[in-house]
């Protein structure tokens, strides 16, 4: 590969792109999270829905945010300096390519919550994760769920796990141990109350990747293996397999090697969720329901948050859920749905739509495993750019090839108690 731009322009394109710290799901958490779900709980248990109000640190969005006029003009610079020699280089060249078209619809999502603007917002999700499209949700709706069942084979120790109980030192020390066990030194597992899920940050403000963990989370041992099989062995891994392709692919002295932790994560998830949810499966036995895709698909026909959080509570309620696990679900769901909106009296269709990528990523991601397991450990990126990698590479192998972290902790670990 010929790169004729020098060394330290590349570096500093990265710090004015803020290339490497850039989180969709970090950026659009919203300041009021906590309280906000304490009061919508409170209300649904009396079977009042009033349209939340959501609040977004302008200060961290204005951080991880630039213009796109830079972006363009990076783009430019950068790809017209690099001239292709191998399959590799072009593979590099092609997710170069496409992860800045990504970040330059990222880049809209931030600005357009930034300035409150539900339209744009909506078109800048639209762009990173497409729409649910009526065939989508029919299949979703209507398909029946793959057979249930857990490929942990001894059912006294599921039984075992299910009844022990877990809290955030005991997940950050065994989050450690499932680390330990893959290989994986430069991730930090972090407890805070920053964090309203538990969720692996390959970038993040801070410019360090982070395992989070809320500091009231209490899981059972069951749920503990199977956040050991998605966070770690699934996104973690997948992202350091990434990284390590970009490590083996690029000269020691390739001015493009600060960009590997960019290049490794596709900013549109569904390979990233598809791959996380089938190790679920795995471990609980459950596969992925369609209910994100119902609410996603009832919120971009709707226009409040309040019409979405009736829907998801009456919903749960005729499914045989009690009402205070009817209020959580609907807390959750409807979160999930309408976060990055700015006004849910009046959300215009709007829905975030990642989260359809969890059940239509898992379909997909069983297909492609059928075709080469290699898609398994390099989901970080998009089903193209793992295909390209594939193909760059006559004997392509995961630096972290170890599937079994969570039927390790499993069995090796858990069974102690």
């Amino acid at each position: 590969m010929k790169i004729t731009i020098p060394p330290e322009e590349i570096t500093a394109w990265l710090k004015r792109l803020k290339l490497n710290r850039l989180n969709i799901v970090e950026a659009i958490t919203p300041t009021n999270i906590f309280g906000a779900k304490e009061y919508f709980i409170e209300q649904a248990l009396q079977s009042k829905f009033p349209n939340i109000q959501l609040q977004y640190d302008r200060r961290k969005l204005s951080k991880c945010c630039v213009e796109d006029s830079t972006i363009s003009i990076a783009k430019q610079h950068i790809l017209d300096n690099i001239i292709p020699e191998s399959p590799a280089d072009n593979t590099v060249y092609e997710i170069l390519h496409n992860r800045l078209n990504q970040l330059h619809f990222a880049n809209n999502l931030v600005h357009s919550v930034l300035s409150k603007s539900t339209q744009s917002t909506k078109d800048a999700v639209h762009a990173l994760y497409g729409i649910v499209e009526q065939n989508e949700f029919t299949e979703a709706a209507r398909a029946p769920r793959t057979h249930d069942h857990s490929q942990l084979t001894d059912e006294d120790l599921i039984k075992k796990l299910k009844n022990q109980k877990f809290n955030a030192l005991d997940i950050a020390f065994f989050f450690q141990q499932a680390l330990n066990y893959c290989g994986i030194k430069n991730w930090r597992v972090d407890i805070g109350p920053q964090y309203s899920s538990i969720d692996a940050r390959d970038l993040n403000f801070d410019g360090e990747p982070t395992l989070g963990i809320p500091q009231d989370r209490v899981v059972d041992g069951l749920k503990l293996a199977s956040l050991v099989g998605h966070e770690i062995n699934c996104h973690i891994r997948n992202v350091e397999n990434s990284r390590a392709w970009f490590d083996d692919n690029l000269d020691a002295d390739n001015p493009l090697r600060p960009l590997i932790p960019f290049l490794s994560k596709s900013f549109s998830e569904k390979e990233y969720e598809g791959v996380a949810k089938i190790a679920d499966h795995y471990t609980t036995g459950k596969s992925p329901t369609p209910d994100y895709i119902v609410t996603i698909s009832f919120a971009q026909n709707v226009n409040s948050w309040s019409q979405v959080a009736k829907h998801c509570y009456y919903n749960a309620l005729a499914k045989g859920k009690t009402p205070e696990q009817a209020a959580q679900r609907a807390w959750i769901f409807t979160y999930r749905t309408l976060r990055g909106v700015s006004d849910t009296a009046n959300t215009e269709g709007y829905a975030f739509t990642k989260d359809a990528g969890y059940l239509l990523g898992y379909k997909r991601m069983q297909k492609l495993a059928e075709l080469n397991p290699l898609y398994l450990d390099f989901a970080s990126v998009t089903e193209s750019d793992a295909r390209a990698f594939i193909g760059a590479s006559s004997e392509l192998a995961p630096r972290y090839p170890d599937r079994k972290a969570a039927t390790w902790i499993a069995e090796n670990l858990l069974s102690r108690f």
